[in-house]
């Protein structure tokens, strides 16, 4: 019985090698899944919500925000005021008639460039997955319940967004679909934006008036005051009467 050398069975052994590396399909050149969340249409009837952890107070404002013993005993009558939840902030804004408004925790008009900005970023987020999942990697990247921001956009009463936005690293920030575990990127919105103080979010404008329909002013300083008259195009100091 003729014994088969071992240079054949070598040679064999690395063929069956080379068919199974080059013969089976090559995975994608990333492991890393990608995703889009979009909100479609106009602004009108979009409500942003923002739960974010509340902004750390110091001794003085605590003191300001302390009844003194008269004012308690008047408090102790009032009716009961919701609570927040314990260390977060929750600012809902709300876009009627395409102008937003604060709605809680206060009512008042917000910024339309502000908020704007914010929403457009949120319109369309191209998602990278990042491959960790562990608990400590969200902490670290602050996207856990405790540090995340969780940022949600109703649409016509209909959830389109719901995620927890953590830190922000050079032009990338890190988030996480509420309820799910994946960590993700995305580029262009950031966590400043989200947690500037309330009286930034706010309108400024005192006036809304168009400069076309303005035609005269007085500017008053102390004693001293100046008139101002619009003729067509220029304007001219106004006589006094």
């Amino acid at each position: 019985m003729k014994r088969t050398p071992i240079v054949v069975v070598a040679a064999i052994f690395v063929l069956g090698m080379a068919l199974l590396v080059f013969g089976t399909p090559r995975p994608a050149p990333s492991d890393v899944r990608s995703a889009t969340l979009t909100v479609g249409g106009e602004n009108a009837g979009l409500v942003l919500v923002i739960d974010r952890p509340a902004a750390a107070k110091d001794e003085e404002d605590e003191e300001k925000e302390t009844p003194q013993a008269e004012e308690q005993d008047i408090l102790k009558a009032a009716p009961a005021q919701p609570e927040e939840k314990p260390g977060r902030e929750v600012i809902e804004i709300e876009n009627q008639a395409g102008k937003w408004r604060i709605r809680k925790p206060i009512d008042f008009p917000a910024s339309t460039s502000d908020i704007d900005r914010i929403v457009e970023e949120l319109k369309s987020l191209e998602l990278t997955e990042v491959p960790s999942r562990s608990a400590r990697t969200r902490e670290s990247l602050m996207v856990d319940d405790r540090q995340g921001i969780r940022v949600t956009v109703n649409q016509d009463g209909r959830p389109a967004i719901d995620i927890v936005v953590g830190k922000t690293e050079d032009d990338r920030t890190f988030i996480r679909k509420h309820g799910e575990d994946a960590i993700w990127t995305v580029s262009g919105l950031r966590r400043d934006d989200l947690v500037r103080p309330l009286d930034e979010l706010r309108d400024k404008q005192i006036f809304d008036v168009e400069p076309s329909e303005v035609v005269a002013m007085t500017v008053q300083r102390g004693r001293s005051e100046r008139s101002f008259a619009r003729e067509g195009e220029q304007w001219k100091t106004a006589q006094p009467d």
